[in-house]
């Protein structure tokens, strides 16, 4: 289970998912890992989000480039 800090890096390396995105998730569900945990039929749903963004859903946690920029950030 991911705590916070590495579902907000998780969040980041969604595709066409800005900080400005990110903000309104953060806002609608309350917490980044709330947002990963919910479905990518309910981000399509969201003003301005969409297929492309609820596709990076489906996908996220196979994408290794978060994994990456995670293991990275606790080198230092």
């Amino acid at each position: 289970m991911l705590n916070e800090v590495e579902a907000l890096v998780a969040l980041t390396s969604i595709p066409y998912l800005g900080a400005v995105k990110i903000k309104v998730l953060l806002q609608h569900f309350g917490s980044a890992l709330n947002a990963l945990n919910t479905t990518p039929d309910i981000i399509e749903e969201l003003k301005g989000f969409g297929k492309k963004i609820g596709d990076g859903f489906r996908v996220w946690q196979d994408d290794p480039r978060w994994k990456e920029t995670l293991r990275l950030s606790k080198m230092h």
